[in-house]
C-alpha cells in the first residue's frame, strides 16, 4: 500500500539522498506501524520527535492505512 512519509525541518536528513523537499511516496505492507517506517529511515524514536498521522498525534502503535501521510520533526520546531 501506498503512503506519505514527510520529515520536517532538520529531520530531512534522515530522507534518502536526491530527495527534493521533505517527503518521500512509499510502498509498505499491510499493517505496517508508524514506528516501523520511522525507525526504518533512523528517526529518532527518543521522545524528541513529534510524530502526526494526518495532522494527527496517533495513538501508540497505529496501524497506517492507504493514502496516509505520516510526518515527523524534531520537539520544538514551529512556524
Amino acid at each position: 500500500m501506498k503512503i506519505t512519509l514527510k520529515l520536517l525541518a532538520t529531520y530531512r536528513k534522515y530522507l534518502p539522498p536526491g530527495i527534493p523537499g521533505d517527503n518521500i511516496d512509499l510502498e509498505v505492507e499491510a499493517n505496517t506501524r508508524a514506528s516501523e517506517v520511522l525507525k526504518k529511515y533512523g528517526v529518532p524514536a527518543d521522545g524528541t520527535t513529534v510524530i502526526l498521522i494526518n495532522g494527527r498525534t496517533p495513538p501508540a502503535g497505529e496501524i497506517l492505512q492507504e493514502g496516509d501521510v505520516l510526518c515527523a520533526f524534531p520537539i520544538g520546531t514551529g512556524g
